[in-house]
């Protein structure tokens, strides 16, 4: 049996692999949390919220500082203003119609800050009208910035509800109706006039009296009546006589072009005096502190109306109001003055009243608000700033111990600026926090 030849065939060519995606490389849930990273200004904040621009800041507080709510900011004062202010520019350049109020009790504003703090934004971002000229053209659109800026120097309890209730009446438009009463009271006057006043006519002048007792008795009758008439009776002007009008039945002819003219609908319209959006107290405890020494039950109502008033106003009118608070750090008493306060005290007051604990997360940090009981009951939102050590080393030597106290600041040792929500009504974000630093221009940058 003859044997079957088949050919032999070469191998096809191995062929080269299709590419791929690099997205097919990650699965879905790491793929979602970077796109929520990259898209958490649109995705987690409201349209109307204040932001810093730094993001781990922006991350911690997230829609904390948003329209119609009072947050408190507490901290020492130049972290605090430093914070405040980076608030004010975002809000002056978010709402370009927009005014800020700030009531100030200290006297100490920044216009100087925060006109560096605009100039430094606008140079940021391109987009903006300013930049077409230049430098000179952002130091013009920064300058008309701060005109939006309206300062009230209050220096009691007093002016903080009386600039507050101006405030008020702005936004509820009372102004406007005052100067409309003061109109009509006047249209009023001139619609019940008598009607011989407005005629024409002649009316017959009474002869005033003198009310005042001569200064002589030794004047003649003749001569007071002379000095009646001459000091008291002002000589009436002389009347034209009313021509009367022929009746015409036809129609009034229309007004000629310059009587249109003269007419004030044609006058041009008033500038709008731009809406207020932000609300700023520096600060409400420099005011409330002398009352709360006095009468403590008293300043407590006074307060208590005051911030139900401005809390209705912040919600009703959409606000960004701000409340600056400072901290004080309670001084641990010495073992000696503990003794002697405790002997002095009787067995059935032995018990003293402790001051509250510190509300923030970091151990180092004790710092404590003024003002804590008010600010947890009608604030929102409540902000703490503090200046900690950076590093594990700079804070051993911050903290150094000498004779059980604290150390204060140190050559080399870095200090960083932390915020964190201590406390949140509604938002549950109590015990976030951020870290930043003070940057070249005077505002905040991330580490």
């Amino acid at each position: 049996m003859a044997a079957v030849h088949t050919p032999h065939t070469p191998p096809a060519p191995p062929r080269a692999g299709e590419p791929h995606l690099a997205s097919s490389l990650l699965g879905p849930s790491p793929l979602e949390s970077i796109l929520d990273a990259l898209t958490l200004d649109d995705a987690h904040m409201p349209p109307e919220t204040l932001r810093t621009y730094v993001p781990s800041l922006d991350a911690a507080l997230c829609a904390t500082f948003q329209g119609g709510s009072v947050v408190a900011l507490s901290a020492e004062s130049s972290v605090r203003d430093l914070v405040a202010r980076t608030l004010l520019v975002d809000a002056l350049l978010r709402y370009p119609a927009s005014a800020i109020a700030v009531i100030d009790t200290a006297g100490n504003f920044d216009v100087v800050g925060l006109y560096r703090m605009v100039v430094a934004r606008l140079q940021m971002e391109p987009e903006n009208a300013g930049m077409r000229g230049g430098a000179s053209g952002v130091q013009e659109v920064a300058a008309k910035t701060l005109d939006r800026v309206k300062i009230l120097r209050v220096f009691d309890f007093v002016g903080m509800r009386e600039a507050v209730g101006e405030l008020r009446g702005e936004l509820e438009g009372r102004g406007a109706r005052g100067e409309c009463g003061a109109l009509g009271e006047q249209e009023m006057a001139l619609e019940n006039a008598p009607a011989a006043e407005v005629v024409g006519e002649e009316v017959p002048s009474r002869r005033l009296e003198r009310t005042e007792v001569a200064d002589s008795e030794d004047e003649e009758e003749g001569l007071e009546d002379s000095d009646d008439e001459m000091l008291f009776d002002a000589p009436a002007p002389p009347t034209a006589p009313s021509v009367p009008q022929p009746a015409s039945n036809h129609a009034s002819s229309p007004p000629t072009p310059s009587t249109q003219q003269s007419t004030p609908s044609s006058a041009p319209a008033p500038a709008t005096a731009p809406v207020l959006k932000m609300i700023l107290i520096d600060n409400l405890a420099h005011v409330l502190t002398p009352l709360l020494k006095q009468d403590t039950t008293s300043a407590n109502t006074l307060a208590t109306t005051f911030l139900v008033t401005l809390s209705n106003l912040t919600q009703t009118h959409a606000l960004h109001t701000i409340l600056l608070n400072p901290c004080t750090t309670p001084r641990a008493p010495s073992p000696s003055r503990k003794a002697a306060d405790t002997a002095a005290l009787g067995p059935q007051q032995a018990y003293r009243l402790q001051p509250p604990p510190p509300p923030s997360v970091f151990s180092s940090n004790k710092a404590v608000p003024a003002l804590l009981g008010l600010m947890s009951r009608y604030a929102d939102a409540h902000v703490l700033v503090g200046m900690l050590p950076r590093r594990k080393m700079d804070a051993r030597v911050y903290y150094a111990d000498t004779g059980g106290r604290e150390r204060g600041k140190r050559r080399g040792v870095e200090m960083v600026g932390v915020v964190e929500v201590v406390a949140d009504r509604w938002g549950g974000r109590v015990g976030a926090w951020g870290a930043f630093k003070e940057g070249k221009d005077g505002g905040i940058e991330g580490l």
